[in-house]
């Protein structure tokens, strides 16, 4: 099952009578068919890994330019985090220090380079724990002698920023105010 359709799935579980529409296609940014169904959205949920950048920052400049909040999770080893992105946020733009004429091709680049990877990890370093930190180091450390690697995530992380994200959807189009970016909403059991 892709990610789209179960997280569609899960949704109708919990209210069938809500109109939900996913598609099960990969977006790149060579691509333009994502910008229409963005317009028409209510809310997007940014779950394009991090290594596809290119993609994730034109959808972000769309939702942007078209007023649609962007719910965006984070799985960090133990930890599930959210961002949430408004007209009103910050931008990821903003959050990883890239301006936003960049070349989307450059910024491919620079995620190969790790630049952007790095800023990702100071982004997100502020609302970790000692032990998330300590795991990021590490994954660092292992990088630099061993070259790129994936990132661990756990499936509790998973399910950790799943809960956190809809429980900040259902404060979304309920109208209830929370944080949004840069603000991370994390939950983390190494915390119970």
């Amino acid at each position: 099952t892709y990610k789209a359709e179960a997280l569609a799935k899960r949704l109708k579980s919990i209210n069938p009578d809500a109109d939900i529409t996913y598609i099960n296609k990969f977006v790149s940014s060579n691509e333009t068919w994502h910008h229409a169904l963005i317009k028409q959205s209510d809310f997007i949920i940014d779950t394009i890994d991090i290594s596809s950048i290119k993609a994730m920052l034109d959808i972000h400049r769309v939702a942007r330019a078209n007023n649609k909040p962007i719910v965006f999770p984070l799985n960090m080893a133990y930890s599930g985090g959210v961002f949430v992105f408004t007209s009103n946020s910050a931008s990821l733009e903003n959050m990883l220090q890239v301006s936003e004429d960049i070349d989307l091709q450059s910024a491919e680049e620079m995620y190969i380079n790790k630049s952007i990877f790095m800023k990702w990890v100071d982004m997100c370093q502020p609302y970790m724990n000692e032990h998330n930190i300590s795991i990021m180091e590490r994954f660092i450390g292992r990088v630099a002698t061993e070259g790129w690697c994936p990132l661990p995530q756990l499936g509790i992380a998973a399910y950790t920023s799943a809960t956190l994200s809809v429980t900040l959807l259902l404060k979304l189009v309920s109208g209830v105010e929370f944080e949004t970016a840069p603000y991370m909403h994390i939950s983390d059991p190494w915390d119970i």
